[in-house]
């Protein structure tokens, strides 16, 4: 199929255009990751679709069955693949090994929809926050919970850890 004459950054995913609730991009801009509406997550290498002249993402997946609400890329480490995890509406965060399929897997840290992630810079912890009010800590790269806490009156829109790992800070529908 011959490329679209449209600019890549006015050409829709393909089918319905829908809302994307989230955007990330990899350590040396690599990748570009969306989170839609439709429980999607889709990513770009940026460099093949300008050589091959196409807007089409190389990787799309149903991953949750609602809506995708945040999306973040694993900081770059000694691993030979990236990860990019995605939170949900329904209450579950993806993990995509992209070029290591079996280490994909599903944790279920919140009691309502994940709102936002962050990594901290040592890719040691991941933190996600909720319209359950919460914030999760987890230990990277096996998720395993480490705690759980009432950050909010309402719902945590934001979540992001300093250089250092020792504090976060978190934004709220409060």
């Amino acid at each position: 199929e011959p490329p679209s004459e449209e600019p890549l950054d006015r050409v829709p995913l393909a089918g319905p255009p829908c809302p994307l609730f989230g955007v990330a991009v990899s350590d040396k801009d690599r990748f570009i990751a969306v989170a839609q509406d439709d429980g999607l997550v889709a990513l770009w290498q940026p460099v093949l679709a300008e050589h091959f002249g196409t807007s089409a993402p190389f990787l799309v997946g149903l991953g949750h069955t609602r809506s995708a609400r945040s999306i973040a890329f694993e900081p770059a480490c000694a691993r030979e693949y990236t990860c990019v995890v995605s939170g949900s509406v329904d209450c579950t965060i993806r993990t995509w090994h992209v070029g290591e399929e079996t280490k994909n897997s599903v944790l279920r840290h919140h009691d309502s929809s994940v709102m936002c992630l962050a990594f901290d810079a040592a890719a040691t912890r991941l933190v996600s926050g909720s319209e359950d009010k919460t914030i999760a800590i987890a230990s990277w790269p096996d998720g395993r919970l480490e705690r759980s806490f009432v950050a909010h009156e309402r719902s945590v829109l934001a979540v992001a850890i300093s250089p250092d790992g020792t504090q976060i800070a978190s934004g709220g529908a409060d």
